[in-house]
């Protein structure tokens, strides 16, 4: 019998080092897994070379082990290219896929321009419009056989940078059972997911935290003990209701966002804004600076949308969700079940068939 071989190449996936890394690379191996043999191969960055390979549900992963230094990527990246490049040899070898898709277009894809027209690209980076990134990405997308992005707004940047359009294929969300454990209207708890640096911009919701002496803030995410981070750190020691509880495994994170009353997002770019759908699905508003791609499923009926990216125009978005939420303005059946339908596994699978060509499936 026949069956799709399905080799997913991506740059993280969440390991017993770091399982908070590349979540959503997880999702779409699983996906793909429905259809088909799903091999992931990656890397993990560490202090040290290694090899490992383990079984991930029903996907196969394997990885090389890199020492890295954040910051240093420009340097790491020609060692990053090498180790995939190796890997892929060994999987078109004895794996023999019949689909090779890159989760990003660098580093790993420029180990595969010698495959022309061989392999598909999701491209998940808001970073590949400008310098030498630019010029990388824009090799590895125009030797694609097909390149997919994960928001219209992601899509139109692509378009306008590389002059190719892609197919807006979206992120899975997994079915995951967690009980909304909100606090009560009068108790009000919101949380921060991301990386405590520039781009997510986690020191403008410190900031307004001590506007509202009442509510507790949470934040959850990275950090790469740099010097904003120790700013963050001095600033949030000085904040009683203020709590940074570090990086955390996927489980834990959807349980903190499950007892918040909304989350807050203030990045400067998303190309999808998973964590924010995540939020949507277990039925929670959003406070958002807009950052491009969740465009596409946010709205009036499930975020409040700052007017200005500063912490005067922040504070009042956050009091305007506090008066809804008190007023019953939000329902969050309607919320989680709106997400869902977009970006169930059974809907991306479908977009899936599309973009990779599934005609013949056989199991």
């Amino acid at each position: 019998m026949e069956s799709n071989r399905i080799l997913f190449i991506c740059d993280f996936y969440p390991n017993r080092y770091k399982p908070y890394e590349g979540v959503f690379f997880r999702y779409h191996a699983y996906t793909l897994s429905k259809v088909g043999k799903v091999k992931v191969q990656t890397l993990i960055r560490m202090n040290r070379f290694g090899y490992e390979k383990w079984k991930d549900g029903e996907v196969d992963v394997e990885c090389f082990i890199m020492p890295y230094k954040v910051g240093m990527g420009y340097i790491f990246l020609p060692l990053a290219v090498l180790l995939q490049f190796i890997l892929t040899i060994k999987n078109l070898l004895f794996f023999k896929p019949t689909k090779v898709i890159l989760q990003m277009s660098i580093p790993h894809g420029l180990s595969l321009l010698w495959f022309f027209k061989g392999f598909y690209v999701v491209e998940h980076s808001d970073r590949i419009w400008k310098g030498y990134k630019k010029v990388l990405a824009g090799l590895v997308l125009r030797f694609a056989k097909r390149v997919g992005a994960v928001s219209t707004w992601q899509a139109d940047m692509i378009y306008d940078v590389f002059g190719i359009k892609p197919y807006i294929l979206g992120n899975p969300l997994p079915h995951f059972e967690i009980k909304n454990t909100g606090e009560n209207n009068n108790d009000m708890r919101i949380i921060f997911i991301g990386t405590i640096a520039p781009n997510k911009n986690p020191m403008d919701v410190l900031k307004v935290a001590s506007l509202f002496p009442q509510v507790k803030f949470i934040f959850v995410g990275r950090n790469f003990n740099d010097g904003y981070y120790k700013d963050f750190k001095r600033i949030i020691s000085g904040t009683p209701n203020a709590t940074y509880l570090g990086p955390m495994d996927h489980g834990k994170v959807l349980y903190e966002i499950s007892r918040a009353s909304f989350l807050v997002s203030t990045s400067k770019n998303e190309t999808f804004g998973y964590t924010i759908a995540e939020a949507l699905y277990l039925g929670k508003p959003v406070v958002w600076y807009d950052s491009g791609g969740p465009r596409d499923f946010l709205n009036e009926y499930n975020s409040v949308k700052v007017r200005r990216r500063d912490p005067l125009s922040l504070s009042c978005a956050i009091l305007e969700c506090i008066a809804k939420i008190r007023k019953g303005y939000f329902d969050s059946k309607r919320i989680s079940r709106e997400i869902s339908d977009r970006y169930s596994e059974e809907v991306i699978l479908q977009r899936y068939k599309e973009f990779l060509n599934l005609k013949r499936i056989y199991l």
